[in-house]
């Protein structure tokens, strides 16, 4: 069985562009940010340029586990 070679290109693209969300100095900047009480998730995320669910999945626990060891 073939697979067309439009979905092939497709596929190669995607694996090509594909990269994390968030590297480790973006999660770093999060968490120096999330220390801060009065700055909120949204407003983290919209700083970092993600959504709050891809901070939550990169900071399980968000600003509460930043206190705890990991």
């Amino acid at each position: 069985m073939s697979v067309p070679r439009r979905r092939v290109r497709a596929r190669r693209l995607v694996i090509q562009t594909a990269r994390p969300a968030m590297g480790p100095a973006e999660i770093k900047r999060a968490k120096a940010m999330l220390a801060d009480p009065t700055v909120t998730v949204e407003e983290v995320a919209q700083q970092i340029g993600v959504q709050p669910s891809t901070l939550y999945r990169h900071i399980p626990g968000g600003r509460s586990s930043l206190g705890q060891p990991v």
